[in-house]
């Protein structure tokens, strides 16, 4: 059976055999008008197709259609249908993700058989959860969608009315928009067993393939994108750090009890009990291990005792959680800064206000060894934020790895102020030295900005100081893409195809730098917001 022929079986079918019980649920409104959503699909198509707008549509349905002329019973209709459509896409989510497992099995597979063949030795993926909070549907409704996946792999007719019943009476808007710390939270718990189990059984998948376990890591935005979340403060960036460092724990926790339970034998039971008291130290913040460098050290002795007296039975239970700790180290995914180059550049004019502030003046500054103090005082708002999520990064970085929170995302970058005047903050309000630890990732998304990146990024590689910097970060440099922007600018189509010349462009640029360019695709969103090649 083809991947469509499934799809229609598993999803499309059921949806039409399940959505009818919509009909059936005890609510009066429904009786009456219910029914009729077909047909007013049915003049919006015809509408639409005749050019008419979306006002003339709607009146003819109403005249012609159920022929209801006051406006009070229209309004009441129109939300009615609202209401039922919503509630419908709920129950297309829960059939799509009941299908899941049948539909991708056998794609995965032939993919996954392949991947070690096509993707090179040493290489590394990097996915990054971002969020917004009006794409959340509220807990109670996640918990039903998760509840009617159950009940609909067991085709469990009456439990489905019960929980259609429960969905026609529960609220799919959120009573207030989630703080950015609620939505970091909701991510976490709803994604983090996820991404840890599949990354994690992928890496082992791979390995019995004969290909090279693959690096695969997280990166995390709520909480530390600044741009457009005037919500987001440095006290919700370090909270953000602290569930993520809680959550890796716990999980490292819950696997080490597994593997407990196999490693049993005389010579490694006091190892097995000291590597379990340090991660409920560590967890608990009251000592434990400094490092997950240590946490691996300690687990790599542990798999010599296995291979020397236990003959390398269960090895591959403390090879899983070495993959693990070697991939999240105590951050699980690294959670990116990033902010608009106008408030950046608004820091750097209050911080040095006496200075006529130039690309010059920048370049001089930063190739000095020691900066102009700089004026802090009276800093408010998001410059006073920005000031403080630097301060915290060497903090945050000293606790959980460099990794936890390594690179400053750009908005708006246009030019190589922009880079210059996020090095100058970092340096004003932290050390030199400290500001090899972090990478600048220019982010470019209009269509002007995506023209003239190459030219922006040729600028940064020629400049000695800029060439320093990357000399610390191995020659490596991120470059993001967004699609928000350049869709609104220039359509789906020019933005995509301003991005792969984009990107064809300045790999051609960084081959010949000696710079090792890593490209970022914002993705995701509505589909003119998403992209590819």
């Amino acid at each position: 059976m083809t991947d469509t022929h499934l799809y229609e079986k598993l999803v499309e079918r059921k949806y039409e055999k399940y959505s009818e019980f919509f009909l059936k649920l005890p609510f009066s409104p429904l009786h009456q008008y219910g029914e009729k959503l077909p047909l007013f699909k049915s003049y919006c198509v015809e509408g639409l197709a005749q050019g008419n707008s979306p006002i003339e549509i709607v009146d003819r349905f109403f005249k012609d259609g159920l022929n209801i002329s006051s406006e009070e019973e229209q309004d009441r209709v129109l939300f009615l249908f609202l209401q039922l459509i919503e509630r419908e896409v709920v129950l297309f989510d829960a059939l799509e993700d009941t299908a899941k497992p049948q539909l991708y099995t056998d794609y995965f597979e032939k993919q996954l058989s392949e991947l070690p063949k096509k993707l090179p030795s040493g290489k590394n993926i990097r996915l990054v959860l971002t969020a917004h909070p009006t794409q959340f549907y509220p807990d109670s409704v996640l918990g039903i969608i998760h509840d009617l996946s159950l009940v609909l792999e067991k085709n469990n007719l009456a439990q489905l009315r019960k929980l259609l019943l429960q969905l026609g009476f529960t609220s799919l808007k959120n009573p207030k928009p989630p703080t950015p710390l609620e939505e970091a939270q909701m991510l976490i718990d709803h994604f983090g067993d996820v991404f840890y189990e599949t990354i994690v059984d992928l890496s082992e998948d791979w390995s019995e393939r004969g290909g090279n376990r693959p690096n695969i890591e997280l990166g995390f935005w709520p909480g530390g994108d600044r741009d457009g979340h005037p919500f987001v403060t440095v006290e919700t960036t370090r909270a953000v750090i602290q569930r993520l460092h809680y959550f890796i724990l716990s999980k490292y926790i819950k696997e080490f009890e597994k593997l407990r339970r196999r490693i049993t034998f005389k010579h490694a039971v006091p190892s097995v009990n000291m590597i379990r008291e340090k991660l409920h130290q560590s967890l608990g913040g009251q000592g434990g291990y400094d490092t997950p460098a240590e946490f691996i050290e300690d687990l790599v002795n542990l798999r010599g005792k296995v291979d020397e007296y236990q003959g390398g039975l269960f090895r591959e239970t403390v090879e899983r959680l070495i993959y693990a700790a070697q991939n999240f180290g105590f951050y699980f995914a690294s959670l990116d800064i990033r902010q608009s180059s106008q408030v950046i550049e608004s820091t750097v004019s209050q911080m040095f206000s006496d200075q006529n502030i130039d690309d010059r003046w920048l370049t001089e500054v930063l190739g000095r060894e020691v900066i102009p103090s700089p004026e802090l005082r009276n800093l408010e708002g998001m410059e006073k934020d920005l000031v403080e999520v630097f301060q915290a990064i060497p903090d945050i970085q000293k606790k959980n790895g460099e990794k936890s929170c390594h690179r400053f995302i750009i908005s708006h970058c246009r030019s190589i102020s922009h880079v210059l005047n996020t090095l100058l903050v970092a340096r004003a309000v932290c050390s030199k030295k400290w500001t090899n630890n972090f990478d600048v990732v220019p982010l470019f998304e209009s269509i002007e900005d995506l023209q003239k990146s190459h030219e922006v990024m040729e600028q940064l590689f020629n400049l000695p100081i800029y060439r320093e910097h990357l000399r610390k970060r191995s020659f490596q440099q991120t470059v993001m893409f967004g699609f928000s922007d350049g869709t609104k600018d220039g359509g789906y189509l020019t933005c995509n195809w301003e991005i792969q010349k984009a990107k064809e462009d300045l790999s051609k640029l960084a081959k010949e730098k000696g710079v090792e360019i890593i490209f970022f695709d914002g993705r995701g969103g509505p589909a003119a917001r998403g992209g590819g090649n």
